[in-house]
């Protein structure tokens, strides 16, 4: 996992003066690559205690006519879905550094993970049912 961080830092994809180089397929390929790294050190994080490095990257993926829709759209909700798990949440979750769990705190993240129930509405209408 962090042979596979490094390469992507590497890619500086968290530049935005080095992404606006690129083509939009290209730039789109490479944020989903960072994503999903972030995803995957966030997953190792919660799964085998372990610290996370990766900050989450100023924008989700963009759109991308050479995948469905569906697909971007499922991406997406799990990118946002793992952003919760935030430097703060993994600091309590890994016990470290003092963390303290208050009820408002928990008030906030579930919140957080509630949303906006008309935009979830509008994202959630994109993505295909399985039959």
């Amino acid at each position: 996992m962090r042979d596979s961080i490094t390469a992507v830092q590497l890619l500086r994809i968290d530049n935005t003066d080095t992404m606006a180089q690129l083509p939009p397929p290209e730039r789109s390929r490479r944020q989903r690559l960072y994503w999903q790294a972030f995803i995957h050190e966030r997953f190792l994080a919660i799964l085998d205690y372990r610290n996370a490095i990766l900050p989450p990257l100023y924008t989700l993926p963009e759109d991308d006519p050479t995948i469905p829709i569906q697909v971007h759209e499922g991406f997406n909700q799990i990118i946002k879905l793992f952003r919760l798990l935030d430097p703060e949440f993994l600091k309590n979750w890994l016990g470290s550094q003092g963390g303290n769990v208050t009820c408002t705190w928990i008030e906030e993240k579930s919140r957080e993970l509630e949303g906006d129930e008309e935009s979830n509405a509008l994202e959630l209408a994109k993505l295909s049912t399985v039959s």
